[in-house]
């Protein structure tokens, strides 16, 4: 859903669409893993935000998605970026403790029963399995405080959407991030 304005033009009314680089952000980068980012719905309507250090794990589940899918740059990018956020270095070795399996993360019991959540909640709810919800031609905008996803419409899944995995998650609070997904 795309912010739009209307513009007076004469006596007739147009209107203006608001892209994510409107506000800021650096040129889209195309990934071929923009759901990825479909992740974050299903993992809040599981409840992740009730679980300590909400930040940590979800960036460990987007690790553990890099360690089991062969993600793109900009997936990966992605990836760092909120490990950042999340106060972990960005590395990609889980032997790091600075990796979100590392010993400042979430162990390895807690990670592996939310990747199975994850999993179970996509054939459940939009009868996908995790690789193909996450697996989406799109562009993703990474700001400091905002992520934005942009899909093509034509590739527009019903089931993702009636399961209300590319619902905006807005405002993430355990992640100062804002995200939203748009479809053109």
């Amino acid at each position: 859903a795309d912010s739009t304005a209307q513009v007076a033009t004469g006596g007739a009314r147009e209107v203006a669409r608001v892209r994510p680089a409107d506000f800021g952000f650096d040129a889209a980068r195309r990934s071929d893993w923009a759901g990825l980012w479909f992740l974050l719905p299903v993992l809040l309507r599981l409840n992740l935000a009730q679980q300590d250090g909400p930040a940590r794990l979800f960036a460990a589940l987007l690790r553990r998605a890099a360690l089991h899918f062969e993600l793109d740059a900009t997936a990966q990018d992605g990836i760092e970026h909120i490990e950042a956020i999340a106060g972990l270095g960005g590395s990609t070795s889980a032997d790091s403790p600075d990796s979100p399996d590392g010993p400042d993360g979430p162990d390895g019991a807690q990670v592996d029963f939310w990747w199975r959540r994850a999993r179970w909640a996509c054939v459940q709810q939009a009868r996908l399995p995790l690789r193909r919800v996450l697996h989406r031609p799109g562009q993703v905008w990474l700001g400091q405080h905002r992520i934005d996803v942009e899909l093509p419409l034509p590739h527009a899944d019903v089931r993702l959407r009636r399961a209300g995995f590319d619902i905006d998650p807005g405002y993430v609070p355990w992640l100062d991030v804002v995200m939203h997904f748009h479809y053109r």
